[in-house]
């Protein structure tokens, strides 16, 4: 949960995937399952709630519909009667990042999308994390400009990632979930290596980026986004 703690974590227990304190509180009004509560020792009584593995995608899905974010803790060690299991966080979703077939509404495209604003311009970088297509372009103008606006219902977004000390314009509220994350993945430098790394590339020269070097910036955003949720990108992603 330190390492996840935007998310809601769904530890495998058995044969349930369980849910502990606020998470627990959070999710089980969304998914509609009785909140109940354990204790545990020193730490003392957690609130709980659960839902059987077999039907974890429903609720995942309920989950993502709500604009929450899931780690799945899961087991992957081998089972031992009387022995703790190995766990570890498999996959981490949210409205923008999913690639699971039977959590993908088939009618609709998904897609997560960074924006970076400066000098007069605003950087767009749009992920479809399905089709691995990035699309990278500038719109002028601020943030909360129209310009953005219309791009954004033209990529109908379902999730929008900025920078955490960027104020979030109130227009954003209707069109998706906003994901805050920290200023250094917005970074020239690290956006420059995460999409040489992305696309196999020795050199940027050739992909077309030079011209939108404030896109450049979001796009770090979303390959470092895109590395937490456990997606692993196609090297053609900017073909």
């Amino acid at each position: 949960k330190a390492d996840h703690p935007d998310a809601i974590v769904l530890a495998r227990l058995g044969d349930f995937f369980e849910m502990f304190g606020d998470d627990a509180e959070i999710a089980a009004p969304i998914l509609g399952v009785q909140l109940t509560g354990r204790g545990f020792g020193t730490a003392g009584r957690l609130p709980m709630c659960g839902v059987p593995h077999q039907a974890v995608v429903q609720h995942i899905r309920k989950l993502l519909d709500a604009g929450r974010r899931v780690a799945i803790w899961d087991q992957v060690g081998e089972v031992v009667s009387g022995r703790l299991v190995r766990r570890e966080v498999t996959r981490v979703l949210s409205p923008g990042m999913v690639v699971e077939a039977e959590l993908l509404d088939p009618s609709a495209v998904s897609r997560c999308v960074a924006l970076f604003a400066a000098h007069g311009w605003v950087g767009i970088a749009a992920f479809d994390p399905n089709t691995q297509h990035l699309e990278l372009f500038e719109v002028a103008g601020e943030l909360a400009g129209p310009g953005v606006a219309d791009e954004l219902a033209r990529l109908d977004a379902s999730e929008l990632l900025i920078e955490d000390t960027t104020p979030v314009p109130s227009t954003f509220a209707a069109l998706a979930p906003v994901t805050p994350l920290a200023g250094a993945v917005f970074d020239t430098t690290r956006a420059e290596e995460r999409v040489r790394r992305a696309t196999g590339a020795v050199s940027l020269d050739g992909l077309g980026v030079a011209a939108v070097p404030i896109a450049l910036r979001a796009a770090g955003a979303v390959l470092a986004y895109c590395e937490r949720a456990h997606i692993v990108v196609s090297q053609d992603l900017l073909r």
